[in-house]
């Protein structure tokens, strides 16, 4: 007996409708980590109306060499409708979700075919929604779709799925002969699109390889076809190996590349090897109270044996790959998942300066776990129609899914989503600066709201963590500051010998900036200590030739320190002595605020290194 037509679409829709319903309880949270820097301080993504020139603008947000435009294009439009409402930013990931949601029905639908992974065509798509509701609604995806900055990864995810979908079905065409070209193109059109939200998709070709080496086997129906496919990608991989060797890795190979991390390339290499494997048991046995959101404590390893498990973690890695190419032929699903597995982490494991562990950055490869898992299940010798089966798997989806609505209803409530952070990480700096900043939201900077101490309290206990950055001192200080309160010494202090003595991570400089916004801003508090700061910071780290005239502006503005203007001045022509644009507008800005010596003195350091510039009539 046929099963209704109706079946099938009731089906989609109570995948999208369960998907949605796990996620809703979260969406009533609020900004946290990177969405500052990148939304809510990013006044370029702020757009109020709708126009060209605004959409472009917004296009320039993120920087870089690619500008991430689609994603952040679409926080501006967020903006328009929203506002800075985070439920309106986080709705939108979620709509985007559960659109990819539908492509990894459709692409596992599509794998399960080729591989003949079934005995019906019921049975394959029965497997396949399933397996996209386990990918959809795991545990790990909320701090992904929860997460508003994430959708830069969930938006390159979905052009890539699409990707992959042309990919299939254009190679399909090739195996019987057909027309197959505007499939293929189309594929090469998504990925450009996909690395127009974040530059990782550039690992797309890696995917298409690793369904080559599985299921398509560089088939076609013609043998020229045949050749090309095995050449194209010989050529590729010659091409990829050549651009790490002479420029990737000689680049961040570099020890002033890594300044910024208390690790270098290599160690950051080989602590991938215990990051991975942790990456499949959070995919297989998500356990919530490993899911900590923030991994600042992470130790990287110092060496093969610093610590053991390092050496163990390799061993694993090389074991499953190695295993996985050597069953390509009789398990091409399982072979399959583990490539897209290891390729959806070839660029975040890589020698780059980036953090150790991200929970968001197994977007993409769950599927790669899942469809492993699927297919190894699928092979145990036991009766698939069993009825003992679909309990299981009854009983399974409906854990993942209670976890996951935890989990997102955690995600939903700020000041209960920071207390669990803390409860569960009580040594990460990020977790106890983010449960202050909630007390002292709660508190309305009111010194006899209760909150306000809890505040205090957090605040110094993040401080005195080991390795802590500067974010707590800095919302004591601001806490002082607003409440109209001296800032206690010991916070300057503390704040001065961390950026004298620990390596400046990206979250020290923002906050000195941060700090020089608000003063700028009308927000007083110890001018002379805070020049101490970023005097320290303009010494230590390489930065933008702006960042060191703004800098020397503060000095000159508010402590009247001409040697230390004059100082951070001259680094500022340095710094941009091939921009003659840039120093001239240095010139014009300290002209327009009466420091007519200090420009003439910008003037004839500038002259002084080539720099041809003259003073601007006001």
């Amino acid at each position: 007996m046929k099963n209704p037509a109706w079946r099938r679409p009731l089906s989609v829709i109570a995948l999208m409708l369960l998907v949605a319903a796990v996620f809703w309880p979260g969406l009533s949270g609020y900004f946290l980590f990177d969405d500052y820097p990148n939304i809510v301080s990013e006044q370029r993504i702020q757009i109020e109306e709708l126009t060209l020139d605004g959409l472009l603008e917004a296009t320039k947000a993120y920087g870089g060499a690619l500008s991430r435009p689609i994603p952040t294009v679409s926080f501006a439009i967020d903006h328009l409708v929203w506002g800075m409402d985070p439920w309106g930013f986080k709705l939108t990931n979620l709509l985007i979700h559960l659109c990819n949601t539908l492509l990894v029905l459709a692409l596992v639908l599509r794998l399960f075919q080729s591989a003949g992974a079934g005995r019906s065509k019921e049975s394959y798509f029965v497997a396949a929604w399933f397996l996209a509701l386990l990918w959809a609604a795991h545990p790990l995806q909320v701090s992904t779709v929860l997460y508003v900055v994430q959708r830069m990864e969930i938006l390159a995810v979905t052009f890539m799925l699409a990707g992959l979908l042309a990919y299939l079905e254009g190679r399909a065409r090739q195996l019987v002969g057909g027309r197959s070209w505007p499939w293929l193109l189309a594929s090469c059109g998504l990925l450009l699109l996909a690395m127009l939200c974040k530059e990782s998709a550039i690992q797309f070709p890696l995917y298409t390889l690793a369904l080559e080496l599985t299921l398509l086997r560089f088939r076609a129906a013609s043998p020229t076809w045949q050749r090309a496919w095995r050449i194209g990608y010989i050529g590729l991989a010659v091409l990829a190996f050549l651009a790490a060797a002479t420029i990737a890795i000689p680049h961040y190979a570099q020890p002033e590349v890594f300044a910024i991390r208390d690790f270098g390339a290599w160690e950051r290499v080989l602590t991938q090897a215990r990051v991975l494997p942790m990456y499949i048991g959070w995919t297989l046995f998500p356990q919530p109270h490993n899911l900590i959101f923030y991994y600042d404590t992470f130790q990287a390893s110092r060496g093969i044996l610093e610590p053991a498990i390092t050496l163990a973690g390799l061993a694993f890695l090389v074991s499953l790959l190695t295993a996985a190419f050597l069953v390509r032929s009789t398990l091409p699903l399982a072979s399959l998942g583990v490539f897209w597995f290891f390729a959806s982490h070839v660029i975040t494991s890589a020698p780059l300066p980036l953090e150790l562990v991200f929970e968001h950055r197994n977007y993409f490869s769950i599927l790669g776990v899942l469809i492993v898992a699927g297919e190894l299940v699928r092979r145990l010798p036991f009766d698939p129609e069993a009825s003992m089966r679909y309990v299981a798997l009854g009983a399974l989806a409906f854990g993942v899914l209670s976890i996951t609505t935890i989990r997102s209803a955690t995600w939903g409530d700020q000041l209960h989503l920071a207390m669990e952070l803390v409860a569960n990480n009580p040594n990460s700096s990020r977790a106890s600066a983010d449960l202050g900043e909630q007390y002292m939201h709660f508190s309305d900077n009111n010194p006899d709201s209760p909150f306000y101490s809890m505040a205090i309290t957090e605040f110094e206990r993040g401080a005195a963590l080991p390795n802590a950055s500067i974010v707590p001192e800095q919302g004591l200080i601001l806490m002082a500051a607003t409440s109209g309160r001296e800032a206690d010494a010991a916070w300057w202090d503390s704040l001065i010998s961390k950026l004298e003595t620990q390596t400046i991570g990206p979250q020290d400089f923002t906050t000195i900036t941060g700090l020089l916004s608000y003063r700028n801003g009308g927000l007083e508090f110890d001018d002379d200590r805070f020049s101490e700061a970023y005097a320290i910071l303009a010494e230590r780290l390489n930065m933008p030739a702006a960042q060191y005239y703004a800098f020397a502006q503060h000095a000159l503005q508010f402590t009247a320190d001409s040697q230390l203007a004059h100082r951070l001045l001259a680094e500022a022509v340095d710094r941009a002595q091939h921009e003659p644009e840039i120093i001239s507008l240095f010139i014009s800005l300290l002209l327009e605020r009466g420091f007519d010596y200090e420009a003439t003195l910008v003037i004839e350091h500038a002259r002084a290194r080539g720099v041809n510039v003259e003073i601007i009539d006001q």
